[in-house]
């Protein structure tokens, strides 16, 4: 299901429960998902704008007759890149890959 479609769903869910169970903590919850689900970062056209220097991304590539991927890259002094190879021929879209914490035994 697309990211527009669950957001459309829970809008009308909000409305029902606000209009017809007037309970106006379950639908600020259900708010509260909606604004989670928007702030999902989403794919950005390369001509569109690029990432911040030196940040790890997902990286929608094209390669020949239209095969469409999703790969790991590295954007990098104006470059897109896996390992030391430029994705920049082929590269259509990127979103921000984020590189969790490292684990801790004290939470």
């Amino acid at each position: 299901m697309k990211k527009e479609m669950v957001i459309d769903k829970l809008e009308e869910l909000c409305d029902q429960i606000q209009r017809v169970e007037h309970d106006q903590m379950e639908a600020n919850g259900v708010q509260r998902a909606i604004d989670a689900i928007n702030k999902i970062e989403s794919w950005v056209s390369i001509l569109d704008g690029l990432p911040d220097k030196n940040m790890p991304v997902y990286a929608t590539l094209e390669y020949h007759g239209g095969e469409r991927r999703v790969e790991e890259a590295y954007y990098k002094d104006g470059e897109f890149l896996r390992g030391w190879s430029s994705l920049n021929h082929i590269i259509k879209a990127w979103q921000p890959r984020y590189i969790p914490e490292p684990y801790s035994e004290r939470g």
